[in-house]
């Protein structure tokens, strides 16, 4: 199983397409759509890509992360449900995936509900922990494609 176009379609949506490395909210270097390692390596400042490099790269992110979702999942996953969970894990990293109670609920077999996706909609800025709209914005929309099997229009 792999991701499908619809977890592509929201990765790129939220993480929007910048060629020139920039500083995320948090202070880390990225670059195309969310990219912050490129061949081992931390994103620097001054590297660029291309669209199609970047949309490589993260096609190469997608091919790395999800059999780690689905090892730790260890219940089988609808399509939507992985493509959601791509797209969190793709964003967050593996590891807090793995700490998550969104991770738990899914082990157990629990509802999963918007909360365990909106949780993880804050960045430590100047020092403080703050929800970001578009970190917001995304969690819901990673959570409407898990439960109702579709991307939800304009991402609201």
């Amino acid at each position: 199983m792999n991701p499908s176009p619809d977890a592509v379609e929201l990765i790129t949506h939220f993480e929007s397409f910048i060629p020139n490395a920039y500083r995320d909210p948090v202070g880390i270097w990225t670059l195309g759509y969310g990219t912050i390692r490129v061949e081992g390596n931390p994103v620097t400042e001054g590297m660029t890509c291309t669209k199609e490099v970047a949309l490589q790269w993260l096609h190469e992110e997608l091919d790395t992360i999800t059999p780690r979702i689905l090892r730790a999942c260890v219940v089988p996953l609808q399509q939507q449900q992985l493509d959601a969970l791509a797209s969190f894990v793709y964003n967050l990293g593996i590891g807090n995936f793995q700490s998550s109670t969104l991770l738990k609920n899914i082990k157990a077999q629990r509802p999963v509900t918007e909360s365990n996706f909106t949780l993880w909609c804050k960045a430590r800025v100047n020092g403080v922990l703050v929800p970001l709209p578009g970190l917001v914005r995304r969690r819901r929309a990673e959570h409407f494609l898990y439960t109702q099997g579709r991307v939800k229009v304009r991402f609201t």
